[in-house]
């Protein structure tokens, strides 16, 4: 019966991307402080119609708005339909063109997507230029690839399945070494065990600092290699 909520409060197209483990996830973690709340949805059977039915699926999409909903321009029905495009494009500008607005459909991306060049020029004339890349909570600034004036392995961490999924797309199409893994920063297990294995020399975490603060105050003091 937990599914059934799951699939409600996927309903809104901005959660399309979210996997089920992953709202499934956020679900048990709320009724985990919000006992009352399980024990009157499960007494009336899990009933849409219900008021309580009705407030957990609004709470719970507020918590996942917080994580996610609030990075996103479009939906991710636009965006395989751009990365379809993109893949068809026909010269440098097109390509491009199409590029802009894939790294534009994230909010994060499209502050910065028109200063790529200069952001790694500077970057990397402080750093060295590097071998591995680990970008977590990437959104989609792995699509900047093309800007990094070097060619490192890349690997990108996001909590959004069909973000994930064009990701690799992406780099399969453009053939670069890189690989995109559902990851939730909040899980502490998953989060050290991906730390602790990857070879990276190079880490991103870009506009994910307060998003994480204010899910956990001082989970940020815990993500270093």
């Amino acid at each position: 019966m937990v599914e059934t909520l799951v699939g409600s409060i996927k309903e809104k197209k901005e959660f399309h991307a979210l996997s089920d483990g992953f709202v499934k996830e956020k679900l048990e973690q709320y009724f985990s402080t919000h006992k009352q709340e399980e024990k009157k949805v499960i007494v009336r059977n899990y009933n849409k119609k219900s008021a309580i039915y009705k407030k957990i699926v609004k709470e719970v999409r507020a918590v996942l708005r917080d994580a996610y909903g609030l990075f996103q321009t479009t939906s991710i029905e636009k965006r395989q339909t751009l990365f379809e495009a993109y893949k068809k494009a026909r010269g440098r500008k097109e390509l491009f063109s199409l590029l802009d607005q894939l790294l534009a459909s994230h909010q994060s991306t499209k502050e910065r997507k028109d200063h790529f060049n200069t952001f790694y020029k500077q970057l990397f004339a402080t750093t060295d230029k590097p071998k591995h890349i680990l970008d977590l909570g990437c959104g989609y600034n792995p699509l900047s690839y093309p800007w990094l004036g070097c060619d490192p392995r890349y690997e990108a961490s996001d909590i959004a399945e069909a973000d994930i999924t064009l990701l690799n797309k992406f780099f399969a199409f453009e053939e670069v070494d890189a690989n995109a893994y559902t990851l939730d920063l909040l899980n502490d297990e998953k989060r050290k065990a991906c730390l602790r294995t990857t070879k990276a020399d190079m880490v991103f975490i870009l506009k994910l600092i307060d998003t994480l603060e204010g899910q956990r105050r001082n989970i940020t003091k815990t993500i270093s290699l």
